[in-house]
């Protein structure tokens, strides 16, 4: 199942050529895959790519990210460090 949105550039200096970028939300029993318009992954065909997806892989909650279109393998990180349970008391 898949879900549209708009994101709005709100930026100090919006890029007037584009102000918005339309967005599709493609959902997957274990991962929701982010898919801009206009931007991509290497292995996909125009329009079908998606540079960026949050999984739940082994136990670990992890975002990929493809930063270069022209590049095979995507950056892989690990957001379990970012569990509120790891929270320091320190502040």
């Amino acid at each position: 199942m898949s879900i549209d949105h708009t994101l709005v550039d709100t930026g100090d200096t919006p890029n007037t050529d584009r102000p918005e970028v339309k967005i599709k939300l493609d959902r997957t029993p274990n991962a929701i895959w982010i898919m801009p318009e206009g931007y991509g992954d290497s292995s996909s065909a125009d329009g079908h790519g998606s540079p960026v997806g949050i999984e739940y892989y082994n136990g670990h909650l992890r975002l990929i990210v493809y930063k270069d279109i022209n590049e095979q393998d995507p950056e892989i990180i690990d957001l379990e460090d970012a569990r509120e349970s790891n929270r320091s008391d320190d502040e």
